[in-house]
């Protein structure tokens, strides 16, 4: 049996277990490892954190070099991108995910890679929008207290909301930045139309949506057998079988996601694409919902959307 097919089955049989989200962490921070903030996947997060800000300050259509009012969808297990958003000098920063990740270990990691590298003078180097006096604040809200990571981040100007961000309660027009990595292409389109039709309301004028999409058949980074685009040979009801019940794939492709923006009032003014082999891509049989798109389209395997609300 395929690799890959032994870790579809080892997912099912998590999301069937009672407290499924408990066992599901236990097994990536126990067996995969994936959870950990590791050196080399905080200063990954933080170059991205990086490009979201260089994203905003090239498109905004305002003066502010740094977003006043931050969304972040999808804090994730190290909540990185808050806090360097904190950093930078944002004023307040709303970060939401759909269930409960954030755990005292973990942030305090992600802390500590922060501050140990402002103290080898490497912070600058990896996110230069860090401002001296916000650190400083970072540092002494560190050497503080540790008893709940969700109010520890709000002494940095952060709310982490557990919940559907579809419902953020905002008010309208009042986010400069809405930011999201690898986060889009887990949500099913109806949700993911609601999101955006949110994000569009609380948009500010000068607002810009920044957001990092893996369209790979993520077995694939398991099982080296297998290419990014193996999950497009499958039917919708093949695909339910086989698909992490806990965060499944969507398998929106790259022109679905422009449908999903221009759909919600949003306007793609920048994409940075990258593209599989094209060898690989037909190598495989298409579903019959994939036989239809346009081989350019399907080979898109990671995208960069940035958007700007349509006047």
């Amino acid at each position: 049996m395929p690799r890959w097919w032994v870790k579809a089955a080892i997912q099912r049989g998590i999301s069937l277990l009672p407290g499924r989200n408990y066992w599901n962490e236990w097994f990536q921070e126990h067996v995969t490892g994936s959870v950990e903030c590791t050196e080399s996947r905080f200063e990954s997060q933080l170059k991205k954190s990086r490009k979201h800000l260089e994203y905003y300050c090239t498109h905004t259509s305002g003066s502010r070099s740094v977003p006043r009012t931050v969304l972040e969808l999808g804090t994730g297990w190290h909540a990185v991108f808050p806090v360097a958003m904190f950093l930078a000098g944002a004023d307040e920063i709303w970060t939401w995910d759909i269930a409960r990740l954030l755990k005292r270990h973990r942030l305090q990691q992600a802390l500590n890679h922060f501050l140990s590298r402002a103290w080898n003078n490497r912070l600058s180097e990896l996110f230069p929008q860090a401002r001296p006096e916000r650190v400083a604040q970072l540092a002494a809200v560190a050497a503080g207290d540790w008893s709940d990571p969700y109010a520890l981040l709000r002494q940095l100007n952060v709310r982490a909301l557990v919940g559907d961000a579809r419902h953020s309660g905002l008010p309208g027009g009042a986010i400069d930045l809405i930011a999201s990595t690898v986060v889009l292409e887990y949500i099913p389109r109806d949700v993911l139309l609601g999101l955006f039709g949110e994000f569009r309301r609380t948009a500010s004028p000068y607002g810009v949506m920044s957001h990092e999409v893996d369209m790979i058949d993520e077995y694939s980074y398991f099982d080296s057998s297998i290419t990014p685009f193996n999950f497009l040979r499958f039917s919708d009801r093949a695909w339910r079988l086989i698909n992490n019940p806990l965060i499944p794939l969507n398998r929106l492709r790259v022109s679905d996601f422009r449908k999903c923006f221009r759909e919600a009032g949003f306007a793609v003014v920048e994409e940075a694409v990258t593209r599989g082999d094209p060898e690989a891509l037909t190598s495989i049989r298409l579903a019959p919902r994939f036989a239809s798109y346009d081989p350019s389209d399907l080979l898109v395997i990671k995208t960069w959307f940035i958007a700007r609300p349509n006047a």
